[in-house]
Order: structure tokens, then sequence, then C-alpha cells
């Protein structure tokens, strides 16, 4: 570690909560190394996460080590969430830089017909803070009302009780763990994406179909009020505990999906807008940690 920061021009940490990148913060700041740490997360409370583990052994390191760290660094977030997140959690002013997205592909032209299933697509990882069960929850209410499929994209530790469920739920599937490149073509070939995170920063589930302007129904957590720029489409974007709201969402958009598949196109190049200046941003930081601002 104490070699290889000091053969580097800017050191790039990753994430507060592990030892590793604090311990490279510190070194890099012994060494005259500048320093830029991306946070994770929204800063949100651990509320769904282990009390021990968690919420006092990770509330503990953050206060003794994580703090500390983030002082002698530039902390930058990829979500306005995170922003937030680290003025209330560490005290400290992080600096915004949009997500850079890839190089997506566009999306398929879809229609749906009156009598036909709603596909719905939902991705993550299979844990409580992503909320999965939650899900199969909406899905069933939206069922009560017109037919409708549920694929699951994602590994994690609610994989069983999920499996469980698909027994007597022949219109939910677990697909498992895809590649970047399925997922896309998982989320295109879908009517809707689904997000129902009880915690997240910047909903990458959904902001990347909503880029390519595929529809998505998504809790309004981390980012994801932002990513429905159009006034049209913010009531796709609701309260994480309203499974009402969420099925309700799901079936207006199926009522007049067409017309409404045109608005989601529209805001996607209002996001691919808004995205494309993140690498360029992250270059600018990178040259200024390492080399300066211009003049100096």
């Amino acid at each position: 570690m104490w070699r290889e920061v000091g053969r580097a021009d800017v050191v790039v940490a990753n994430g507060a909560r592990h030892v590793l990148p604090n311990v490279a913060a510190f070194a890099a700041r012994l060494r005259g190394r500048k320093v830029i740490f991306v946070l994770h997360g929204s800063g949100s409370p651990f509320t769904t996460s282990s009390f021990l583990y968690h919420r006092v052994l990770g509330s503990a390191f953050e206060w003794l080590f994580a703090r500390a760290a983030l002082r002698v660094s530039l902390p930058i977030s990829l979500s306005r969430a995170g922003v937030a997140g680290a003025r209330r959690r560490y005290g400290i002013r992080a600096a915004h830089v949009p997500y850079p997205l890839r190089e997506l592909p566009p999306a398929t032209p879809r229609t749906l017909e009156p009598e036909e299933p709603i596909r719905i697509v939902w991705a993550g990882r299979l844990y409580r803070e992503k909320n999965p069960l939650h899900a199969v929850e909406v899905v069933e209410r939206v069922r009560r009302r017109r037919d409708a499929t549920l694929e699951v994209y994602g590994g994690g530790v609610l994989e069983n009780k999920l499996e469980q469920l698909t027994r007597d739920r022949p219109w939910l599937v677990l697909r498992g763990r895809q590649s970047w490149s399925e997922l896309q073509e998982a989320q295109d070939a879908g009517h809707v994406c689904l997000s129902t995170s009880l915690r997240d920063a910047t909903q990458i589930a959904i902001l990347e179909p909503l880029a390519r302007g595929i529809p998505a129904v998504s809790t309004r957590v981390g980012d994801a009020p932002a990513h429905y720029v159009r006034r049209s489409l913010r009531s796709f974007c609701v309260d994480p505990a309203d499974a009402d709201a969420a099925a309700a969402a799901i079936l207006a958009l199926a009522s007049s999906y067409r017309c409404y598949r045109e608005e989601f196109a529209a805001n996607a190049a209002h996001l691919r807008t808004r995205h494309a200046c993140g690498p360029e941003r992250l270059s600018a930081l990178l040259e200024i940690a390492a080399f300066g601002e211009p003049g100096e």
C-alpha cells in the first residue's frame, strides 16, 4: 500500500465503511498525494440491516476512521442524495458527479394490447434494503385487476424466500444473476421496470432503463424523484411502503401505454443530457487532484 500510493499521482478510494480505502487515504496524506474518495449510498440510516454489524460497529467505525479519512480527501458522490447524506452523516461537503452512464442500447418500440399480460421486470440485489418481496406484493395487487408477470433478476440472501413464493405463483420467475448486456435485453423486453428499494442513492436499476425510454415505477428514495423529469411522469415515483400506489401506477401506465411510452422517451432525452457530463466532471476532478487548479 505504502509503495503503490507513493507511485500514484492521485489515489481514488471507494467505500467509507471498509478498512482498505480509509488506510489508503491516510497513507496518501502522509505521502503528500491527493485522494478522491467516492462515497456510496444516500447516507440514510441502516434500518433494514444488522443491528450489531451496521448500526453499532459500522457507526463506530465511521466516527473513529471514516470521518477523519474523508477530511483529508476530496469526497465525491455519484448521487445528489449522497451529497446531502454526506453532510448529515459525516459533516462534510461532497462534490456531485452525475452518474456516468454507459453507452446504452436503444429501446425497442413496444406496445401493450388491452388483453396482453403486463411484463414487469425487477432487477437488483436480493437483500432487504432492495425489498424484492414487496415487488411480489405489488404485482399481486396488479393481478387483481389485470394479468401480469414478474421477472426478478439478481442474487442474494432473499433468494430462498423468493423461490418459495414461486411454488404457488406461476407468474413469478427468478432469472438469477445476469450480465449487464443480458439485463439490458431483459428490461427492453418488458413493459415496465419496477424498483421497490427502501434505501438507495442513484437508483441505477431504474436510471438505465429510464435513460433508454423504458417505463419504470419506483419508490421515492435516493435520486429516483429527480429521474422523472417530466411532470406527467412523477406519479410513477411512489412511497416505499405503499404497495397500492405502485400497483395503481403500473395499471395507469398500462391503460395508456402508447402515450406514456412517448412521455418516457422524451424524459430519456433529459436524463441522457444530464448524465453525459459525468465522465468529463470526474476527469476534471482527477486532474485537479493530481496537478492542482490551473495556474497553481
